[in-house]
């Protein structure tokens, strides 16, 4: 699958958010806080926005070697 679409960090409150989630799923204690993932800290959290997803096709063969191909897959198809 391929992937292209835009990235962007995450605020404070939607940090704030994943890190209930990832106490809830790993059951215990979390030795980090909000601010690990802010601002210039090495740890971030960003979220991926879509615009355009590929499968990977057929190979074909080009003269001695295979060659991959992508079908584009509508966006909307896609998550419905």
């Amino acid at each position: 699958m391929y992937l292209a679409g835009y990235a962007a960090q995450l605020n404070s409150d939607y940090i704030e958010k994943i890190m209930k989630l990832w106490k809830k799923r790993a059951n215990k204690q979390l030795n980090r806080t909000v601010e690990d993932y802010l601002n210039d800290s090495q740890r971030r959290i960003y979220q991926f926005q879509p615009q355009q997803i590929w499968l990977t096709g057929n190979r074909l063969a080009v003269g001695n070697q295979l060659v991959d191909t992508k079908i584009q897959i509508s966006l909307s198809s896609f998550l419905n």
